[in-house]
């Protein structure tokens, strides 16, 4: 009896001296902590991260005006969007195939939202058109982007039912009869491109098929079974070509992970032709709640478990250009939210300069002026992911444990090719101090970028050991890179 009394008794001191060896790295008396379980994973950033050509490019590309600090506007842009050094180090560059063959009378907007195709009146190829989008592609290139996805908006206007770039009704613009020769064209220009060096990685010829485009910008309507049947002729065209065999097809680019997302996705599932292509399902997240994209992530777990999520375009549907933290703030939650709830596997951003009044614009310029770019504090919200996350990233899981959790602060974890552990926060509270667990032994410092209302832009704050206390800034987006 008296052996057994001393055995639990020594186990009850090995208990607590182990508890009190994890003081200072979470243990028992620390309130603020994260934790780290390094071994369990999720998604991989397949492709990394990206932005759109769309709609400036073909016009700021043939821009010959200096910046206030005398560099090129067309260079300044490329190196803010993708020199991983002094810019975003964004990875993939979204290039705009335009509808317009011949002059377009549809009803646009803005005189951008309509552009340039390739294919001209006679059924030929002139690649000296868009020459100014072509610019800008081969300075994307120049300063470090690695992935070039070919999309459009509609089909070419000269192959639509009302010869424009939108539909006047609603309805599909493009006639079944018409399928295999958009999928030609399509399928050709991806050809030329790759022949001349571009790394052309997908082709997406249709874009958020379930709204109407009935004007304001080139777009094409699609119901589900006209979807899977222009799918179909597309995959045969491009199953033809050897050049292309290493392509992938971007399937489908809807609009919102909500809504007809369902129906879309069982009609495209339900083809034996498609569904060895449905790798992963492209959409946009606009308008959907964080509880819509949960229950996409489910539905796909229990019914299509196999398919991966691509995010592939996203902006504040709002009105302004704010200067203050709220813009940041938002699109980080916005990345935030795929990355945790929908596993996303790359995240791409819509227009990467915008000359509106409107929360569009990772950059912005001035049409007027040609020389007054501008960054908002949403640009440096988005390279808190995009210049620490590389492309191969696996996120891990961790965890926050605090004394007072009301909600204000969240975060999540990826671990780079190379080693390093990257955790972003966004901070929606006041200051806060937080206790690493267990990472001393394996990460020897760290450093830590912020970008706040008191950062007015990404800052580097401070670096230190492993084992430190970080300090998170309030009303913040906050990296901290942890290395070996």
């Amino acid at each position: 009896m008296k052996f057994k009394t001393l055995v639990a008794i020594l186990m009850s001191v090995l208990t607590i001296l182990t508890m009190l060896s994890g003081m200072y790295e979470g243990g028992l008396f620390v309130q603020n902590k994260i934790i780290y379980d390094l071994d369990t994973t999720y998604q991989t950033l397949e492709e990394g991260f990206g932005a759109s050509g769309c709609w400036w490019a073909p016009d700021v590309g043939g821009w010959q005006h200096y910046t206030k600090d005398g560099e090129d506007v067309r260079e300044a842009i490329a190196r803010l969007l993708y020199d991983k050094e002094s810019g975003l180090g964004l990875d993939v560059y979204r290039y705009n195939l335009g509808a317009a063959v011949t002059p377009d009378k549809g009803k646009y907007s803005h005189y951008w939202r309509t552009v340039e195709s390739f294919l001209t009146e006679d059924g030929s190829y002139d690649f000296n058109r868009d020459k100014n989008g072509r610019y800008m592609l081969d300075l994307a290139l120049k300063y470090g982007a690695s992935q070039v996805i070919l999309f459009a908006n509609s089909p070419p206007n000269s192959l639509t039912k009302n010869g424009k770039g939108h539909s006047s009704d609603g309805k599909c613009n493009l006639s079944s009869e018409n399928y295999a020769a958009y999928s030609k064209y399509f399928c050709d220009i991806a050809e030329h491109f790759i022949s001349i060096g571009v790394p052309v990685v997908a082709l997406s010829p249709v874009n958020e098929p379930e709204w109407e485009w009935k004007g304001g910008q080139e777009g094409c309507h699609y119901e589900p079974n006209e979807l899977v049947a222009f799918y179909e002729a597309f995959i045969k065209e491009k199953e033809s070509r050897e050049t292309l065999s290493s392509v992938k097809v971007s399937i489908y680019e809807s609009g919102v992970v909500a809504g007809r997302i369902y129906e879309y996705l069982e009609a495209l599932m339900a083809s034996e032709i498609i569904r060895p292509y449905m790798t992963h399902i492209d959409a946009h997240s606009y308008w959907a709640s964080v509880n819509d994209k949960m229950a996409f992530k489910q539905y796909i777990e229990e019914r299509y478990p196999e398919l991966k999520v691509s995010m592939t375009e996203w902006c504040q549907m709002q009105n302004g250009r704010k200067s203050d933290i709220d813009p940041a703030l938002t699109i980080a939650h916005v990345i935030m939210d795929d990355l945790v709830y929908l596993d996303a596997t790359t995240w791409q951003y819509w227009l990467a300069v915008s000359c509106y009044h409107y929360e569009d614009g990772l950059l912005y310029v001035n049409v007027e002026e040609k020389n007054d770019l501008q960054i908002p504090l949403r640009y440096y919200a988005f390279s808190q992911f995009t210049k620490y996350l590389d492309k191969g990233a696996t996120r891990i899981k961790s965890e926050l444990s605090l004394k007072d959790n009301n909600g204000q602060i969240r975060q999540c974890s990826f671990i780079n090719p190379n080693g390093e552990l990257v955790t972003i926060f966004i901070n929606n509270g006041n200051d806060l101090e937080l206790n690493n667990v267990r990472l001393s032994k394996k990460y020897n410092s760290y450093d830590l970028y912020s970008t706040s209302a008191n950062l007015l832009g990404e800052q580097f704050v401070c670096g230190g050991s492993s084992a430190s206390t970080i300090k998170i800034p309030r009303e913040s987006i906050t990296t901290v890179v942890y290395k070996k």
